[in-house]
C-alpha cells in the first residue's frame, strides 16, 4: 500500500463512496474521528478506492469495515443508500480460526457468509469468497486485513468473467505485495533475491534492480551473517518460520536494525523451492527502546541517590515489594525489614483507625493518583511529615499492578510553616488591635492585605483596597507623590511619604505612612509590611510651630533694632554715663514689659490698646490709685504686634516725662488719656488717641527761643509717622503737654 496518504477537510477525495466516508458518523464507531485515523489506515483507504473490483477492509481490534464502490455490487438490495450505511462502520466478527490466523500474519480464505453482513441471501452472494491479507501498521504489528474478491460475485456473470475478477484479486495481492508497510521479498534456497517490495527496498537504501542482482548474505553485517545462515537452515529443515533480529548494511556504509521472519514455501510438488522474508524496520523501536534503557537508568541512579524523597512500591494489595534508599533515610526501616509488610504500617494510629491507607490507594486506583500530604509514623515511633502522592501503576493492558508512593519529607517546613502561621496569627492580631492602619503588600506598592482599621477609617473594604485600589483614598494631588515614594522604596529600603486618606465621611486627614521589606532568609523581599498614622494634629502644631518661629525671628530682628537705636538716641542725649545709664535702663524696661504683654497673648489673639496704656503707665509707676490718671475709651482695640514695641516706647516716653516735669510730678496735676475708633475718608478704621495734661503751670519759653526736642518728642514727631503711618500732633502749653495721635488698626 502507499507509504504515504492524502488528509485534511476533503479527504478521502472523490465522490460515491469518498464521499460517504467522509460524511459517516466515525466519532460513534471504535475508529474514531477521522481526522485521527492513522497514516497506515487512511493509505489503504486510498488503495481501496483506487480499485474499481470489491475489495473492503477490517480495521481495528473490533474489524470496523470500510469498502469501495465495487462492493457495492456484492450487498445486492443491500447495496441501496440505506444498506450501505448498514454494511459501512459495522464491526464485524470474523471465525475465531481466520482471525488467528490473520493476527499470526497468515493470509486466509474466508466466504461471504462469515462477514455476517445484513442483507438477502441470494445464491451468486453466498457463492462470494474473499482472499484476506493482513496489513502491518507503522508499530510492525498486523493493524487490520484487505479483502479481495476472489471468485464470482454479481449475477449475470459468466465464467470467464469470474475468472476475470479472480485475476484480478490476484493483481490486487500483488499490489499489495508491493506496496506493503513491511519488508517483503521472496528469496530463493541460494540466498538470492527472486522478488522485493517498495518498503524492502527503502529499509535497505537500494533500488529494486540493484537488490535483484543481490544476495541476502550481500547486505547482511557482518557480524549477523551467521545467525542468518542458521535461521534460513532451520525454517528450510523444520519447515518452521524462523525470526531473528539483524542489522542490514546500507549503501553509504552506516546499518540499519529490523525484524526479520523467514517462511519455507513449497513447490507444486511440495519441495521447499523458495522462502519468504518479512523484514520489519526497527530502528525506531531500537532508538525507543535505547532512549527507555538511558531513561531507566537515569530513573534508578535518582531513585537510589536522592534522600529528601520517600520512595517505595506495593502491590495491587498494598503490601510493599519494593523500599528505596530515600525511604530508608525518612522511615528508618531496613528493606529486608519492611518488604512484605503492609504500607499501611507506615501511617499514624490514627489514620489507621480512620481508615486512610485503603482510602488513598482506593483513591489512586480510581483516578490515578492520590495525594499524600499527612504525617507518617518512623520505625522508632517518631513522626516524619511526607508531602507527595500515591500513584497506580498498570500494565500496558491496562490491570493494575501495584502503586508507587513517593514523598518528600518536609519535617522541617512543616515545622516551620506551623511556627509562621502561629507568627501570622500574632501579626494579625497586633495589626488588628492597634490605632495604625497596617497594611501588608508588594514591592511595587500593591496591597494584598488591609486591616480592619484602614477598611473602617476610608471605608473602603478589603477586595476594593487590592492591588492599586487603595490610592482611591489618597488625596488626588497626593497620589503622584505617594506613587514616586513606592517606586524609590526598593532603593531606599524602606517607604516613608506623608499623604491626605479620605475618611469614611468624605474629609481628609493628614497620614504618615511608613513601610519596611519582610525579609526571609537570603532572598529578597517579596513582601512589605507598613501602616500610616494620622498626623493631622501634629501637622497642625506644626505649622503654628513655624508661624511662631517666623514671627519669633522678626520681632527679635526688629527688637534688636529697636534696642540698638535706643542705645544709640539714649547716649547721644545723656550727659554722662550715669544718665545714660539710668535712661536706657527705663527703656530697656519699657521694651520687656511691652514683649511680656506681646508673649502673654495666645495664638490668633492681638494686644489691645487699653492693655498697652496701662502697662505703659504702671512701669516707671506712672499708674496708681491716687486719681490723677483718667483712662478712657473701648478695651477691644487690637493692635498689630509689629507696631505696639514703637507705640509703647512712645508712650513710656510720655509717661516718664509726665513724672518727672509734667502732671504727675505736682500735686495737683492730672493726666486724661482717651481713645476710641473712627473711620478715615476711605472708610478704613483709625485709632484716635488724646494725651492731656493739666494742673502743671510750665513758664512760658523766652521770646524766640527754639523749643529743645528730646528723644520722646522725636519718637512721636517722625518715628510714629514714618513707622506706624501715624499723623501726631504734640504740643507743650502753660497747662502741661497735649498730644494727639492717629493710627491705622486692623479691621475686626
Amino acid at each position: 500500500m502507499p507509504l504515504s496518504a492524502g488528509g485534511g477537510e476533503g479527504w478521502p477525495a472523490g465522490g460515491g463512496m469518498a464521499a460517504r466516508i467522509r460524511a459517516y458518523d466515525w466519532p460513534a464507531t471504535a475508529l474514531g474521528p477521522i481526522g485521527d485515523w492513522p497514516p497506515g489506515l487512511r493509505a489503504a483507504v486510498d488503495l481501496m478506492l483506487a480499485v474499481r473490483e470489491p475489495v473492503f477492509l477490517l480495521w481495528g481490534p473490533r474489524a470496523c469495515l470500510l469498502h469501495n464502490d465495487g462492493f457495492l455490487s456484492l450487498l445486492g438490495e443491500a447495496g441501496s443508500p440505506g444498506g450501505c450505511e448498514a454494511a459501512l462502520g459495522r464491526d464485524v466478527e470474523l471465525p475465531p480460526p481466520v482471525r488467528e490466523a490473520l493476527r499470526a500474519g497468515e493470509p486466509h480464505r474466508l466466504a461471504w457468509e462469515g462477514l455476517g453482513l445484513p442483507g438477502t441471501a441470494s445464491t451468486p452472494r453466498r457463492r462470494s469468497a474473499f482472499s484476506l491479507t493482513p496489513v502491518w501498521g507503522e508499530d510492525g504489528a498486523v493493524a487490520g486485513f484487505c479483502g479481495v474478491a476472489a471468485s464470482p460475485s454479481r449475477p449475470g456473470r459468466s465464467p470467464d468473467a469470474a475468472g476475470g475478477v479472480g485475476r484480478v484479486g490476484e493483481d490486487q495481492l500483488a499490489d499489495i505485495f508491493t506496496h506493503a508497510s513491511v519488508g517483503l521479498s521472496v528469496v530463493g534456497t541460494n540466498g538470492r533475491f527472486i522478488t522485493v517490495n517498495d518498503e524492502l527496498c527503502r529499509i535497505l537504501g537500494r533500488p529494486r534492480e540493484v537488490l535483484m542482482q543481490s544476495g541476502v548474505a550481500d547486505v547482511t553485517f557482518a557480524d549477523d551473517l551467521l545467525p542468518s545462515l542458521d535461521a534460513v537452515v532451520r525454517t528450510l529443515r523444520t519447515g518452521e518460520p524462523s525470526s531473528l533480529d539483524k542489522r542490514y548494511i546500507r549503501p553509504d556504509g552506516s546499518h540499519v536494525w529490523a525484524s526479520s521472519t523467514i517462511t519455507r514455501l513449497r513447490d507444486a510438488g511440495g519441495e521447499a523451492a523458495k522462502l519468504l522474508v518479512v523484514t520489519i524496520d526497527l530502528t525506531a523501536r531500537r532508538d525507543a527502546e535505547e532512549l527507555l534503557r538511558q531513561s531507566e537508568e537515569r530513573l534508578r541512579f535518582v531513585i537510589e541517590n536522592v534522600r529528601d524523597y520517600a520512595i517505595l512500591i506495593t502491590d495491587p494489595q498494598g503490601v510493599v515489594t519494593s523500599w528505596f534508599p530515600g525511604a530508608e533515610a525518612a522511615f528508618g526501616w531496613r528493606p529486608e525489614e519492611i518488604v512484605g509488610q503492609p504500607a499501611s504500617v507506615l501511617f499514624t494510629p490514627e489514620d489507621r483507625a480512620a481508615g486512610l491507607p485503603g482510602q488513598e490507594f482506593a483513591l489512586a486506583r480510581e483516578t490515578g493518583d492520590a495525594p499524600s500530604a499527612r504525617w507518617h509514623l518512623r520505625r522508632d515511633g517518631g513522626r516524619v511529615f511526607l508531602d507527595g502522592r500515591s500513584v497506580a501503576l498498570r500494565r500496558a493492558d491496562g490491570a493494575l499492578r501495584g502503586f508507587l508512593k513517593i514523598g518528600q519529607d518536609v519535617t522541617g517546613r512543616r515545622a516551620a510553616e506551623e511556627k509562621l502561621a502561629r507568627s501570622e496569627a500574632l501579626f494579625r492580631t497586633l495589626a488588628t488591635g492597634i490605632d495604625q492602619l497596617v497594611f501588608l503588600g508588594e514591592p511595587t506598592g500593591a496591597r494584598d492585605w488591609s486591616s480592619p482599621q484602614w477598611c473602617d477609617f476610608t471605608g473602603l473594604g478589603a477586595k476594593a483596597s487590592r492591588g492599586y485600589g487603595w490610592l482611591d483614598a489618597v488625596h488626588p494631588d497626593d497620589r503622584e507623590a505617594t506613587r514616586g515614594a513606592w517606586s524609590e522604596a526598593a532603593v531606599e529600603s524602606g517607604l516613608y511619604v506623608e499623604h491626605r486618606l479620605r475618611r469614611a465621611d468624605g474629609a481628609y486627614r493628614w497620614h504618615q505612612t511608613r513601610a519596611r521589606p519582610v525579609r526571609r532568609g537570603e532572598g529578597a523581599a517579596s513582601e512589605w509590611v507598613g501602616a500610616s498614622t494620622d498626623v493631622h494634629q501634629l501637622r497642625h502644631l506644626q505649622e503654628v510651630q513655624s508661624v511662631l518661629v517666623a514671627e519669633l525671628q522678626h520681632r527679635t530682628r526688629n527688637l534688636i533694632g529697636v534696642v540698638r537705636s535706643l542705645a544709640d538716641s539714649t547716649l547721644a542725649r545723656s550727659a554722662s554715663m550715669e544718665d545714660f545709664r539710668g535712661r536706657f535702663s527705663d527703656r530697656l524696661g519699657a521694651l520687656a514689659r511691652v514683649q511680656g504683654l506681646l508673649a502673654r497673648q495666645e495664638t490668633g489673639q492681638r494686644v489691645t490698646f487699653g492693655e498697652l496704656i496701662r502697662t505703659s503707665l504702671s512701669g516707671p509707676g506712672a499708674f496708681d490709685d491716687g486719681g490723677q490718671v483718667t483712662l478712657e475709651g473701648p478695651a477691644s482695640v487690637g493692635l498689630r504686634s509689629g507696631k505696639v514695641q514703637t507705640l509703647a516706647l512712645a508712650l513710656h516716653e510720655l509717661a516718664t516725662n509726665a513724672l518727672k516735669y509734667g502732671a504727675l510730678s505736682v500735686p495737683g496735676g492730672h493726666l486724661s488719656v482717651r481713645w476710641c475708633v473712627e473711620q478715615d475718608g476711605e472708610g478704613q478704621p483709625r485709632l484716635q488717641i488724646e494725651w492731656q495734661e493739666s494742673g502743671v503751670g510750665l513758664p512760658a519759653p523766652p521770646e524766640g527761643a527754639e523749643a529743645k526736642r528730646g528723644y520722646g518728642r522725636e519718637l512721636i514727631e517722625r518715628a510714629l509717622p514714618y513707622q506706624l503711618q501715624a499723623e501726631t500732633a504734640y504740643a507743650i502749653r502753660p497747662d502741661g503737654v497735649c498730644c494727639r495721635i492717629s493710627l491705622p488698626i486692623p479691621a475686626r
